[in-house]
């Protein structure tokens, strides 16, 4: 039996089990501890992995990530599934560019900085509104450390 907090307008918020009202808002779900590992991703997994490796500052080798523990006990028992090929790594990766440099050829990735990735939203921004999302979402040390290609591809994008 799931348990939720659940919010019914306008005042009341409880712990409500098995079916909701339609007008009821769910929050989240309380679950076992014991079963919460079968909701984690595969990214929750992966990233913290990477980071022990280095992988904020230099490329992990595809081999290396398969060897840590978590990413292993995260196959066998939440996927239940072995531990994915090359390929599908690619596939992972090359679907999150903005936040992972994966280098197919070497297979090898590396977490983007905060500031590669503001980097990446604005060299892919195509209008004022993009452009003003990106930086908004930004911190002030990031916008500081863009490269001088990535700021004239700005301004050439906000000019009318």
């Amino acid at each position: 039996l799931h348990h939720y907090l659940a919010f019914f307008p306008p005042t009341h918020l409880r712990v409500v089990g098995g079916t909701v009202e339609e007008k009821t808002a769910i929050d989240f779900m309380l679950v076992d501890y014991a079963k919460m590992f079968q909701y984690i991703t595969v990214e929750e997994v992966l990233t913290p992995a990477v980071t022990k490796l280095g992988g904020q500052h230099k490329s992990v080798s595809l081999d290396d990530l398969r060897q840590d523990k978590n990413v292993r006990l995260y196959f066998e028992n939440v996927q239940k599934k072995p531990i994915w090929a090359d390929e599908d790594f690619e596939l992972f990766f090359g679907t999150r560019a903005n936040e992972w440099d994966y280098d197919a050829k070497r297979a090898e990735v590396r977490l983007r900085s905060k500031h590669e990735q503001m980097a990446q939203l604005l060299r892919r921004a195509r209008s004022v509104a993009e452009v003003g999302a990106a930086i908004s979402a930004s911190y002030e040390l990031d916008i500081e450390r863009l490269p001088l290609e990535t700021i004239e591809v700005v301004l050439k994008s906000l000019s009318l």
